[in-house]
């Protein structure tokens, strides 16, 4: 948590979640944990891979993350139910390279376009489909992007 409260332009989870908490190596990350955040106007993108931290037809991670008085996050993606670890790691990296080196947008499009990606396989059952469908965007869609550098954790 000290981390967090550091701010950083993108903060991305891969690992185990569910609506109410975050697993972080053999730690778990609740709701409370995460509604405490402090870290004042050093907010950033979170990009989560991990199952239904974005349910947001209930009390989320997410919504805990992004209305947080006291910092947390500007934004959250994530997954409303499942997420398929081979969709996850290509959603999470096409965005993450759309933001940091693609051409200076909104958040909302460089979400949508890389959703785009998704979509040639999306087509029948498969994992790219439910990550299409399920994959939402709690914040402003308009926020300008580019050239966000990432600060790595230490």
């Amino acid at each position: 948590m000290s981390a967090l409260g550091r701010g950083y332009g993108i903060v991305n989870h891969i690992g185990h979640g569910a609506r109410s908490q975050l697993s972080v190596g053999s730690e778990l990350l609740t709701m409370p944990d995460l509604a405490g955040l402090m870290n004042g106007d050093s907010v950033g993108l979170w990009i989560s891979s991990d199952c239904a931290s974005a349910a947001v037809d209930y009390e989320c991670v997410a919504e805990a993350v992004v209305r947080n008085p006291g910092g947390g996050a500007l934004a959250y993606l994530g997954s409303t139910r499942d997420a398929w670890p081979g969709v996850s790691f290509s959603f999470s990296t096409r965005l993450s390279d759309l933001l940091e080196r693609g051409p200076a947008t909104t958040l909302g499009e460089a979400v949508e376009d890389t959703r785009a990606s998704l979509l040639p396989q999306a087509r029948g059952e498969t994992p790219e489909r439910w990550g299409y469908f399920e994959t939402i965007l709690l914040g402003d869609p308009a926020i300008r992007s580019g050239g966000v550098r990432r600060r790595r954790s230490r």
